[in-house]
């Protein structure tokens, strides 16, 4: 029970972190172990590692670094 409430909290960190464009490699992390809760933690999972690898997104992220 502890391990889901500190996913559940670390999902929500990397929500923030989105927002702010920040923690990009966090929020990999993140989709990562979701991707082990089917099907919407994978459906989360992957729809975030796609959003993520776009090139318009990792430019976003290097203007806030």
């Amino acid at each position: 029970m502890l391990s889901i409430w500190a996913l559940v909290f670390c999902t929500f960190l990397s929500g923030r972190s989105l927002a702010q464009r920040k923690r990009r490699t966090f929020s990999f992390v993140v989709a990562t172990l979701q991707c082990l809760f089917f099907p919407l933690g994978t459906v989360l999972g992957v729809f975030t590692f796609i959003v993520l690898n776009r090139d318009s997104v990792r430019r976003l992220y290097e203007e806030n670094h």
